[in-house]
């Protein structure tokens, strides 16, 4: 595969994941394209909050809807696949996990400037 002139291994792109040994097949520019790929599909769907479950997910929000997008990045690339959408009980912006459990995540409520947890549903899949 090839993005902007530079090849990006396709053998990185596992099930629900990328992975590759540092410097020979992630190298800092076939990073860069993945993170720039990963942000020009969150800006044209108008998300404005992403995180990576250690589920290997892409999590995201769009801007002041309390919807978190649970998405797979599918083997090889192309279109993320929406695994769920979750009711959240904060408005988009600012979301994170909490490094201690996997299943909470915290998001920032601006209108009432506190900082809320909540527990994810169980989701199918890894």
């Amino acid at each position: 595969m090839s993005v902007a002139g530079q090849r990006v291994p396709s053998e990185i792109f596992k099930a629900y994941d990328i992975r590759g040994i540092v410097e020979r097949a992630l190298t800092p520019e076939v990073t860069q394209l993945i993170g720039q790929a990963i942000g020009s599909e969150a800006r044209d769907r108008g998300v404005t909050a992403v995180a990576i479950g250690r589920d290997g997910r892409l999590y995201a929000t769009g801007h002041d809807h309390t919807e978190l997008y649970v998405l797979d990045i599918p083997k090889g690339g192309g279109a993320l696949k929406l695994v769920a959408t979750v009711d959240i009980p904060v408005p988009g912006q600012a979301i994170v996990f909490d490094p201690g459990d996997k299943g909470v995540m915290f998001g920032v409520d601006r209108a009432r400037r506190e900082v809320v947890g909540f527990r994810l549903p169980p989701l199918e899949g890894p």
